[in-house]
């Protein structure tokens, strides 16, 4: 990824000031990043586990499905701290997420990239990036999603922290 758009991708989700901005948040990440869709998800908090942002309705549904399941890429990254990446989704959802393939067996995303969020040592959620295509991500620049992630964590924190009463 190009530094300068780099450093002003992560300067505006730095700016983001409420919780209903992200979604518009996570359609900037995905257009800058070339990826079909982009989803924050928030595992740890008195809010319920939920979508926090999401850049278009099938990331939200995935996101949606993950939590209800109580499994699949984004509940993995947020449970053990680890990038959870996923080049075909219903080839890895039968051994991996069987609670969730048959949701995937429908859902239009194929591939998925999720890496976790973290508030100190705990971790409470992840960033999830995904495509319509298996291996569709397979172009990221680790380093810069892992830039980009890091500033969506410190966003949603800064964020959350309003509505659970942490601020």
């Amino acid at each position: 990824m190009d530094p300068h758009l780099l450093t002003a991708l992560v300067a505006a989700i730095g700016g983001v000031e409420d919780r209903a901005a992200l979604d518009s948040t996570c359609s900037a990440c995905a257009v800058a990043l070339d990826v079909d869709g982009v989803a924050v998800t928030l595992t740890r908090s008195s809010l319920d586990e939920s979508v926090v942002g999401a850049s278009d309705l099938p990331g939200k549904r995935l996101k949606e499905a993950e939590l209800s399941a109580g499994e699949g890429p984004c509940v993995d990254a947020a449970r053990t701290g680890r990038t959870v990446a996923t080049a075909d989704l219903t080839d890895a959802a039968d051994g991996q997420w069987p609670d969730l393939l048959g949701y995937l067996k429908t859902s239009p995303i194929r591939a998925v990239i999720a890496i976790p969020l973290a508030d100190g040592e705990e971790s409470i959620g992840s960033f999830n990036l995904y495509s319509a295509r298996p291996h569709g991500l397979d172009h990221l620049d680790p380093a810069s999603v892992e830039v980009i992630a890091t500033a969506m964590g410190d966003t949603v924190r800064r964020v959350t922290a309003h509505l659970d009463g942490r601020a």
